[in-house]
């Protein structure tokens, strides 16, 4: 089992956008993989299920990963988490 904490980047969080980016990585990986915060934890492969937990940039959030390709997977999946997706405010 891995895990990674991160810090959310993104100005408006983690929405549809990034919640999406982050679904298309988990699925190139056959290992389980969740993501853990303050408001509990989801599925990684769930758009639904990562959008309920309404991560705030500034907010920290774990990568869990356990499986045959955990390592790659849980490296790839805590930078999604990292990336900034929308443009700064102005």
């Amino acid at each position: 089992m891995q895990s990674k904490t991160v810090v959310v980047q993104n100005i408006n969080g983690i929405h549809c956008r990034p919640s999406s980016a982050i679904v298309r990585e988990a699925m190139k990986y056959n290992s389980e993989l969740r993501a853990e915060c303050d408001a509990g934890n989801a599925n990684l492969k769930s758009m639904i299920e990562i959008i309920t937990l309404a991560l705030h940039q500034g907010q920290e959030v774990t990568v869990h990963t356990d499986g045959e390709d955990e390592v790659a997977a849980c490296e790839a999946l805590a930078e999604k988490f990292a990336t900034i997706y929308d443009y700064p405010d102005k």
